[in-house]
């Protein structure tokens, strides 16, 4: 999440509040992830977040060590009071 242009959002109109942030994760391992931890890391608003078999793992030829990747898509809900 530090990475995510999500940090950095601005409002384009002044006034505008986010009401609800969704988020949907795919990972090899979703039993691994701390949703509390990912709703903590979400600034603003109410938010709801799932997580789904999803990534991508890859194993070197001995099967201990690899690339585990997560993907996640973060939808954000704002009113802007008109």
């Amino acid at each position: 999440m530090e990475n995510s242009p999500y940090h950095h959002y601005q409002p384009s109109s002044p006034g505008t509040n986010i009401k609800h942030s969704n988020v949907l994760i795919g990972t090899p391992r979703p039993e691994k992830v701390n949703v509390d931890v990912v709703v903590d890391a979400l600034p603003h608003g109410r938010a709801t977040v799932q997580v789904v078999v999803g990534g991508l793992e890859l194993l070197n030829e001995d099967g201990r060590d690899g690339t585990l990747i997560a993907n996640a898509i973060i939808t954000v809900s704002a009113d802007d009071g008109k």
